[in-house]
Parts: structure tokens; C-alpha cells; sequence
């Protein structure tokens, strides 16, 4: 078995003892000329731009102080041990492969290496295992081979990928592209249509010019004396009136660009437009948070410096995103039960009203599924393509983002995907839409029951708030994780994530209720006003400091108690969504001055319809970023990630515009015209 990692082609037994770091002298000396013959023959650097030797044993060194009992990290970058200056292009120079690798505990460290033409990808990560199995069994560690499977990953860049001998892509792109054609043929349709409209208009108004206007008011003794003037006011009235668009027309109309873009910049007068402004801040802040870690982990040289950014103030707002999806899930059940209380048909028979449930159930499927099935078939296959450079190879097959797809997108597009969590997760960010769906399927029975029981369903979702509490104590006490309570085991849980959507389905009831009047009047009072102001920005400031101590602690190594995980927890889902209710329900009856103005401005609401399209889309935006940079790793520091942040989510609202634009308005209006179940405002051409 190989030990050590040697990636000189000088020998090792040239290396005095006294020069070896000390826990690298205590390995064996017979095992370290094994070793360094088995890398003589794989790993290639330039002698003339560093001391090899030296770097790798620092390196291995490295390696057992900081991953295998150790502290902390070294300050020095990643580069000073292994350096890439210069590699990338003289690797590419001799046919190598340029190859980067994790090396994961508690902490990461990432580095770059070219492997010859006569090596391949798993005889790097074999290396990389030899040099941590002897170290690990040192420090008797537990189930030390499961522990280097998890540990060790190199994946190498021999060559781009040819998009021309993918016929998977190929096909993608094709289906891709067959969507913007027909787009574009429907919109050229739509306008000869549209001229030819206009044409007879102007044909009709030059004959009305040509002949006599006659009184609009003709009396009956004139129509029995004068059929010409009946028959002329008949004809009249028949050409005023629209003519009758067959289903070629309206289909058209639905995959038509122009109405498309319309309909994106569409603006309304609503009591609710204030929500606009609720998620797209909400987005980019999912994205915010998911920079470092989606699609790939560890793209940056100096990952201590990053986790220090985050344990200080700075990761306030970061690890505060966790928030951001618990405001998405109480904005649908509000949506949702807003729509339902209003519409909902009380005196249809019971048949009629289960298959009302099931229209709601199936509209939600068609809109959203077609859409996500496409970003996910994007991912897995197109993904590589779009990326370039030496980290491009992270991306194949989606990379971590959706190579799990290749067997598991059927749960996805199920809904179901959330359920098995230990497993790799395809398009894993996703969980969100497998649980908002789960969440759905009860909430519109809630919302059914609420139209005959008011009293009792809100009884009943009260409950099953507290319910729904008592088993995210039990569920995270035992997860040992004090960030998140269990990602697996609890995180991604329709019901530990339950109490925002009830918080939700809750404030909807009260808007739609007689109890609103009662709500009016005590929001009349100023001070009361005031005092919920301060309530709700108390509740959610002192809200965010929860996860932030949480992961300060988990990085400074300080553990947090059985106790201590699950009242969080529950503190966490618990008293977020109460204050999105009273903050819901009082700008919702017309409060909130300059703040609600602000919120519900006009701009806000064409990037509010974007934000499922971002949701599903920024992870690849995000791929693009971390994986076009070049030859060597990035260096993080706060102004980095603040310029990939902003950089993100302006190609993630771009590229989600097209993507509402060409598939998901289409999609939505077509399944409307056939279902003949329009939700969506009329936007006139």
C-alpha cells in the first residue's frame, strides 16, 4: 500500500530525516521508496519553479495535522504548498492531464496536479487514499476505508469535452432549440394575424367614410318601414363585434413572444403586490448562501479563510439565509389559500368539489413540472459544455448539481426526491419544490375544509403547528447537527418545515375573514402598529443569530447540547413564520407607510415572476462562475464574494427571463387553454 504522496522525480531517500516535518519521519522509510516509485511514473511538475520534495511532504504534513486530529489550518494559501503557476498551460504542453482534488474532514483543502498521458483519474485518487489509510489507522481513527472514500476526490481535465460526439447533448440542445422555433413561428403567426386585423379594420372604417353615417338610434315603426336600415345597423353591430379565434389562434397566442413579454411586465394594483418585493430579496438570498457550496464544493485555495469570514459577523446574513426558504413556503400557503377561500365553490355537490382538489393537484403539476424536467435534462447534459477551463471537468454529467439525475430524476419529477435524502440528491437545492408540493397537496384540503369549517380548521392547523414543533424537538435532538437539526433526517421535512406554511394558510384565513374588521381597528392605533413593527424586527433580527451561533460554534469546534439543537430548531421554524403573519396582515390592510410603498412598487413585481425560473436555474449561473476562472483556485475575501454574488443573480434573473419567456408562460397558457382553467390575467395585445 503506497503512503505517501511524492509528486517529484526525485527521490525521496535523497531527503535527510532531519529536514522531514516530525510526524512525517515516523512513517516507515522501506514504504516512502515504494511510494516514490509508483509517482515517478504518474505525477509531472516543473523542478525549475519550486522545490517539489519539499512542498509534497509539507503537504502530507498538512494532511495529518489539520484532518487528522488537528486544530486548525494553516494561514499559508493552498498555493505555497502545492503551487499551479504556470501548470495548466505547460501541463496542457506535454498531453496531461490537469487534475484537481478535495481533501475533506471538517475542513477542506483543494489542490492541483498534472497526472501524464500514462495515468489515469483513479490512479491519482488511489494515491491520494494511500497517503491517508497509514495516517488515519496512526490516529485510530474508526472505519478508516469508509472515511477515504468520503475524504478523497481528484477529478482531471485531459482534454474539452466535444460537444459533437455527445449525442444526449445534441439532442437536448435540438429539443431546446425546436422550442424557440416554434416560439418564434407562433409570434410571426400572431402578427400577420395581427396585420391582417388591423387591415380589415381600416377597409371597414374607408367604407364607413364613403357612406353616409346613419342615426344610431332607429325606432321600430322604421324598421318595419325600412329593412335596409335594419339590415344595415345589424350588419354593423355583427362587424363591431370580435371575431371568433379558432384553436390554432389561440394556441398561438400561448406560445406568442410578444404576449409573453407583455404579460412578464404586466403590472397590477394589489393589496398583496408587497409580496413582490419579499421574493426577490428572498432569491437572492438563497443564492447568496449557496455560492460556496453548489454545484461544486471548495473552489477557492484559502476554504480557513472563508469559514473565519463566515464564523464573524460578515455570515450574519449568510448562514440568516436559511430564512429565505421559510419565507417562500409561508408566501405559497398565503397565495394558495388566498385564491382558494375566495373561489372556492361551498354549495357544489362532493363529487364536484373532489375534483376541484384534484384540478388544483394537476394544475400545479403541469405548470411547474415541464420547466423543472428541462433544467434538470440542461444540467445533466449541457451543463459540461458551458463551462470551460481546467475546472470545467467538475461540471460532467452536471457535476455534484445533477450527476445523481442520471437515476434518480424520476423522484424529482415525483415530488418525491426529499424523502431520501442520504442519498446523492439530484438537482439537490430542489428539496424546497418536492416539500412546497407535499405542503400543497394538505393545504388546499385545509383550505377545503376552511370553506365549510372555518372554526375547526383553524383549530385543526393550529395543532398541527404545535404538532409539527413537537416533532422537529424529537427529530433534531438526536441529529447532532446545530446548524441545520440533520440535513437527511430533518432539514428537508414537510413536517418539520410545516409551521410558516400553516403561518401562512393561517393569515389568509384571518385576511378573508369577518375577524379582518376586528384586525382594521386595532391596527388603526399607532401605537399598537408601532409595537408590532418592533416585535417583528426584534423577532427576525434575534431569529438570524441563531443559525450564525450555531455555525460559529461548529467551526470553532464548541458543540451544542441535545437541547440547545432542538429548541433552536423549533425556535427557528416557530417564530419566523409569526412574524411573516403579523407583518403579512398588517401590510395587507394598507399599513406600513413608506416600507409598503417601497415593497410594493411596480418594479418588483416582473422579477417576482421570475423567481421560481431563478430558483432552478442560479446553481449552473453559479457553476459558470466558479469553474470559467482559470489555471489556479480563487482566492476568497468578503469583496469576492460580494461581486459573485451580484454578478450571479443578475445572469440568474437574465437567463430566468428567457426561460418564463420561451417555456414556463408558454407552458402555463397552453395548459390553461386546454384545461380551460385560466388563472393567469388576461394581458391585451
Amino acid at each position: 500500500m503506497q503512503i505517501i504522496l511524492h509528486v517529484a522525480t526525485l527521490s525521496l531517500a535523497s531527503i535527510p530525516d532531519e529536514e522531514l516535518p516530525p510526524l512525517a519521519q515516523e512513517i516507515d522509510g522501506p514504504t516512502y521508496e515504494n511510494y516514490t516509485a509508483a509517482m515517478d511514473n504518474c505525477v509531472w511538475y516543473q523542478p525549475a519553479v519550486y522545490d517539489a520534495a519539499s512542498t509534497i511532504h509539507l503537504f502530507s504534513y498538512k494532511l495529518n495535522k489539520d484532518f487528522l486530529g488537528g486544530t486548525e489550518l494553516s494561514q499559508m494559501p493552498l498555493s505555497q504548498y502545492i503551487p499551479t503557476s504556470g501548470m495548466y498551460s505547460a501541463c496542457d504542453v506535454i498531453g496531461g492531464s490537469f487534475c484537481y482534488g478535495v481533501v475533506k474532514r471538517s475542513k477542506s483543502v483543494g489542490g492541483t496536479l498534472c497526472v501524464l498521458p500514462e495515468c489515469k483519474e483513479a490512479d491519482l485518487n488511489n494515491i491520494l487514499k494511500g497517503v491517508l489509510l497509514p495516517l488515519i489507522a496512526k490516529n485510530e481513527l474508526k472505519d478508516p476505508a469508509n472515511i477515504v472514500s468520503r475524504l478523497t476526490s481528484f477529478k482531471c481535465h485531459r482534454e474539452d469535452p466535444k460537444f459533437k460526439d455527445d449525442n444526449d447533448a445534441i439532442g437536448v440542445v435540438s429539443f431546446i432549440a425546436t422550442i424557440g422555433f416554434i416560439s418564434i413561428v407562433c409570434t410571426v403567426v400572431c402578427r400577420c394575424v395581427e396585420m391582417n386585423d388591423m387591415l380589415k379594420d381600416a377597409v371597414r372604417e374607408a367604407k364607413e367614410k364613403e357612406t353616409p353615417n346613419e342615426p344610431e338610434e332607429i325606432d321600430m315603426s322604421t324598421k318595419l318601414l325600412n329593412p335596409v336600415a335594419k339590415r344595415s345597423t345589424e350588419t354593423r353591430k355583427k362587424s363591431e363585434q370580435p371575431e371568433k379565434r379558432c384553436f390554432f389562434l389561440k394556441l398561438c397566442d400561448c406560445w406568442d413572444l410578444k404576449l409573453a413579454v407583455k404579460e412578464l411586465f404586466a403590472t397590477s394594483s394589489r393589496p398583496t403586490n408587497f409580496l413582490n418585493m419579499m421574493r426577490v430579496v428572498s432569491s437572492v438570498w438563497i443564492i447568496y448562501q449557496h455560492i460556496p457550496d453548489l454545484p461544486v464544493e471548495n473552489a477557492t485555495e484559502n476554504e480557513h479563510d472563508m469559514y473565519d469570514y463566515m464564523k464573524s459577523f460578515n455570515g450574519y446574513f449568510y448562514t440568516g439565509g436559511l430564512y429565505a426558504v421559510d419565507t417562500f413556503f409561508f408566501m405559497s400557503a398565503f397565495l394558495v389559500a388566498l385564491l382558494g377561500v375566495k373561489t372556492w365553490p361551498r354549495t357544489d355537490p362532493v363529487l364536484q368539489q373532489a375534483k376541484r382538489v384534484a384540478m388544483c393537484y394537476l394544475d400545479r403539476y403541469v405548470r411547474i413540472t415541464p420547466v423543472y424536467g428541462l433544467c434538470i435534462l440542461a444540467a445533466y447534459h449541457v451543463f459540461m459544455y458551458i463551462s470551460s477551463g481546467p475546472f470545467a471537468r467538475l461540471a460532467a454529467n452536471g457535476g455534484s448539481l445533477a450527476e445523481p439525475c442520471g437515476d434518480r430524476w424520476w423522484r424529482n419529477l415525483l415530488f418525491i426526491n426529499n424523502f431520501k435524502a442520504d442519498d446523492p440528491l439530484c438537482f439537490g437545492h430542489c428539496w424546497y419544490l418536492a416539500c412546497d408540493f407535499q405542503l400543497m397537496v394538505f393545504g388546499v384540503l385545509i383550505v377545503a375544509g376552511y370553506a365549510h369549517k372555518p372554526r375547526y380548521t383553524v383549530l385543526v392547523s393550529s395543532f398541527l403547528i404545535v404538532a409539527s414543533l413537537s416533532v422537529c424537538y424529537a427529530r433534531t435532538r438526536g441529529s447532532g447537527d446545530q446548524y441545520t437539526g440533520g440535513f437527511n433526517r430533518s432539514y428537508v421535512k414537510p413536517w418539520i418545515r410545516a409551521p410558516p406554511y400553516l403561518f401562512g394558510l393561517l393569515s389568509a384565513f384571518a385576511y378573508t375573514s369577518d375577524a379582518n374588521e376586528n384586525i382594521k381597528i386595532v391596527l388603526k392605533n399607532h401605537s399598537v402598529r408601532w409595537g408590532g413593527y418592533l416585535v417583528v424586527g426584534s423577532t427576525m433580527i434575534g431569529c438570524c443569530f441563531i443559525p450564525w451561533a450555531a455555525y460559529r460554534d461548529r467551526v470553532n469546534g464548541d458543540t451544542w447540547s441535545k437541547d440547545q439543537i432542538a429548541w433552536s430548531q423549533v425556535a427557528y421554524h416557530f417564530l419566523w413564520g409569526a412574524a411573516l403573519s403579523i407583518l403579512t396582515l398588517t401590510f395587507v390592510n394598507g399599513h406600513g407607510g413608506w416600507v409598503r410603498d417601497m415593497m410594493a412598487h411596480g418594479v418588483w413585481e416582473p422579477l417576482g415572476k421570475l423567481t421560481f425560473s431563478v430558483y432552478l436555474i442560479h446553481p449552473m449561473i453559479i457553476g459558470i462562475a466558479k469553474l470559467s476562472y482559470g489555471p489556479n483556485l480563487v482566492h476568497f475575501n468578503g469583496w469576492w464574494f460580494t461581486f459573485i454574488t451580484t454578478g450571479v443573480a443578475v445572469g440568474s434573473y437574465v437567463a430566468a427571463g428567457l426561460l418564463f419567456v420561451f417555456v414556463e408562460r408558454p407552458v402555463a397558457a397552453t395548459w390553461s387553454l386546454l384545461s380551460g382553467r385560466s388563472k393567469r390575467r388576461a394581458v391585451k395585445k
